[in-house]
């Protein structure tokens, strides 16, 4: 189908849930799909079309914040101190980088885009 990102995915009959990970396109793969919680207050999407699942892990392959080339970022959907979703972002290889936490899942790629592009003004000849 032209157009839409197709994948496999495997059943894992003893755990009863989905084999991961699971590759979704050439960029990104799911780790873990988390627990849907469902009824909490707080963890429905603000379009109210989903719950967000506390748990959910992915990786994403974009351009790195600290240095030339791309970068596996790491995604998750964590339970908050405030029992609300918290939306944490980190590249994977950097283990002296802080997470990127937001209440949103955009807020956290905006400033993952707004650092990469500084890194990337950084770099550039000044003329």
């Amino acid at each position: 189908v032209k157009g839409k990102v197709q994948c496999r995915i495997e059943w894992d009959e003893a755990a009863k849930r989905p084999s991961v990970p699971v590759q979704v396109g050439h960029a990104c793969s799911i780790q873990e799909f988390g627990e849907v919680q469902s009824g909490r207050a707080g963890w429905r999407c603000s379009e109210g079309d989903f719950d967000w699942p506390r748990g959910f892990k992915s990786t994403r392959l974009f351009p790195s914040m600290s240095k030339d080339g791309k970068a596996a970022y790491v995604c998750e959907i964590v339970e908050g101190d405030d029992g609300l979703p918290s939306f944490r972002i980190h590249e994977e290889d950097d283990a002296k980088s802080e997470p990127l936490v937001s209440a949103s899942p955009s807020q956290c790629w905006e400033q993952v885009l707004s650092r990469v592009n500084e890194s990337r003004a950084a770099k550039r000849p000044r003329i």
